[in-house]
């Protein structure tokens, strides 16, 4: 299983044979078979959610910065943000690591 889709079609499998007291679809096999042994495609499932959770955490707080620049930086009529949170370098990755530590900074002015 590569995909999330994947995951969540075999749980659905998994929930309904629970739910139909059909557990030949829960048992395991050897050799093992990782898309569709209940107990593997579970725990992955589970390691998939802690990671999606992590990536919503950085999304909200990603989010949050945009909001706030928006509502207090955006020049009316235009579209283009007013910065004068950083001084221009070459490098794009420490420039926008270095815009969000200013935004954070401003940020916890309010």
């Amino acid at each position: 299983m590569s995909t999330h889709t994947d995951l969540i079609k075999r749980l659905r499998v998994i929930a309904n044979a629970i739910a139909d007291g059909n557990y030949s679809e829960l048992t395991m096999r050897i050799p093992a078979e990782p898309d569709r042994d209940a107990d593997i495609v579970v725990m992955r499932s589970a390691l998939a959610l802690e990671a999606l959770e992590q990536q919503v955490a950085a999304l909200r707080v990603d989010a949050e910065r945009y909001r706030w620049l928006r509502e207090r930086h955006w020049v009316e009529g235009e579209t283009r943000f007013r910065l004068n949170l950083m001084q221009a370098t070459s490098d794009h990755e420490a420039d926008m690591l270095e815009l969000d530590s200013s935004i954070d900074a401003a940020m916890g002015e309010k």
